[in-house]
């Protein structure tokens, strides 16, 4: 076995991500943007082809691990919800829906996870249409960055004193706290960008922190790879005291259910957490 070998489990999820591509890449036709319920009756969309990949993603994991429930984005009376206590696989068939309809499919993804019994992360993959992917498995601390077939463990450390922060929403929308968090560093970018394309920019190193809004999804598709690799690569995770005062790192757990955040969620590596010392709860 070669130093970096994939396990099993990171091999099956990269293998269900390509079935999405493959049938992604094959149905070059417009996509035609559905209305549909989503987080708290809030208004959200989808085309047939999420429903379709959704469909082929489980029927392939299902027939390799039969044992393993499912939490996926679209609804599907088809599939047997998870039970609450096996294993199970979190699925978004297709991250960054609009983009595939404004076809800009380089903004586009396939995120999937495996979660065991216990709630812990075993695998994950983020894929993408290029070929590129980051991935992980159970046998190796590390995340995996996958381009132009060279595959390699991911340092997310910190390489210069860049203070960029990268935000999804714009800035006037997020709470007076995260505009302390600015100030106390360089500036600030914001690109609504699928969480699949949004996040890699912070692993990458191409911003010291990213800020995800309070009155956003959070759910088991988008946000349980996110965590995962974020994990893995020293990331950790701060929002407001009670007081709205400071920032506290908090252990954010793996969600199973789809709710809206309730708070900003700052994402910032470890080694970073000097730039936004003045803000953080003593």
């Amino acid at each position: 076995m070669s130093e970096w070998a994939i396990d099993e489990q990171e091999q099956a999820l990269l293998e269900a991500a390509d079935l999405a591509v493959s049938i992604i890449k094959e149905n070059k036709v417009p996509f035609v943007k559905e209305m549909k319920v989503g987080v708290q009756g809030r208004k959200d969309f989808c085309t047939w082809i999420d429903r379709e990949i959704q469909k082929e993603v489980v029927s392939f994991l299902k027939a390799r691990y039969p044992d393993h429930g499912f939490l996926h984005e679209e609804a599907d009376a088809t599939i047997k919800p998870w039970d609450g206590e096996s294993p199970y696989f979190t699925i978004d068939p297709v991250d960054g829906t609009q983009a595939l309809i404004d076809n800009q499919l380089h903004l586009v993804c396939v995120m999937i996870a495996m979660v065991d019994a216990d709630g812990r992360e075993v695998a994950g993959c983020i894929k993408y249409l290029n070929g590129d992917a980051y991935s992980f498995g159970p046998s190796h601390p590390h995340v995996f960055y996958t381009s132009e077939g060279n595959r390699r463990p991911l340092d997310a450390s910190p390489k210069d004193s860049s203070g960029l922060v990268l935000l999804r929403r714009p800035f006037e929308l997020y709470r007076s706290l995260t505009y302390k968090l600015i100030e106390q560093v360089d500036a600030f970018r914001f690109l609504k960008e699928c969480l699949g394309i949004w996040t890699p920019r912070l692993w990458q190193r191409e911003f010291c922190a990213g800020v995800l809004w309070h009155d956003s999804a959070h759910t088991p598709w988008d946000m349980t790879p996110i965590i995962a690799m974020s994990r893995r690569l020293g990331y950790v995770f701060l929002r407001a005291t009670r007081d709205g005062k400071r920032f506290e790192c908090f252990d954010l757990k793996l969600p199973t259910c789809a709710t809206i955040r309730g708070y900003d969620l700052v994402i910032i590596h470890k080694n970073d957490l000097s730039l936004v010392e003045p803000l953080l709860r003593k």
